[in-house]
């Protein structure tokens, strides 16, 4: 189950990054300048809701009823185990992190290091010399 993990966890952040981070009304206008027409509710609810909430419950139960690895007759010992585990995570840890670096690592209030941590970098000087943040707007997080 841990490299299922792994990329079910980098689907995850993919999922969240682009419908939420990102913005799903730009995303939709992306995809409109390719296919000539705007996606339909149905799929701006799949990539907002749907998806991250199925790959979430995906993910937690199978860690959650996941069982010891075995070949046959043989059980895994512990450490083989535990060390299995510490390999997909890593994988999986990547993207945290260098989220909280790029946070701490950014001058300036709180507020003004959260929002260059989620914002594109074409956004940022806007953002550091008028405080104006876009991603902060309800708009951004709650349009479908």
């Amino acid at each position: 189950m841990g490299a299922g993990v792994s990329l079910l966890c980098s689907a995850l952040f993919e999922a969240i990054a682009v419908s939420w981070f990102y913005g799903l009304e730009r995303f939709c206008r992306d995809i409109k300048e390719m296919i000539h027409f705007k996606p339909h509710i149905y799929w701006r609810i799949c990539w907002k809701i749907c998806s991250p909430l199925f790959i979430l419950s995906i993910v937690v139960f199978g860690i959650f009823f996941s069982e010891p690895p075995k070949y046959q007759d043989y059980v895994y010992p512990t450490w083989a185990v535990n060390l299995g585990w510490a390999f997909a995570s890593s994988a999986i840890c990547m993207v945290p992190v260098m989220a909280v670096f790029i946070f701490i690592k950014e001058p300036g209030p709180m507020w003004q290091r959260l929002a260059v941590a989620i914002s594109p970098s074409s956004e940022h000087a806007i953002i550091r010399e008028t405080g104006i943040v876009t991603r902060f707007d309800r708009r951004h997080w709650f349009q479908l």
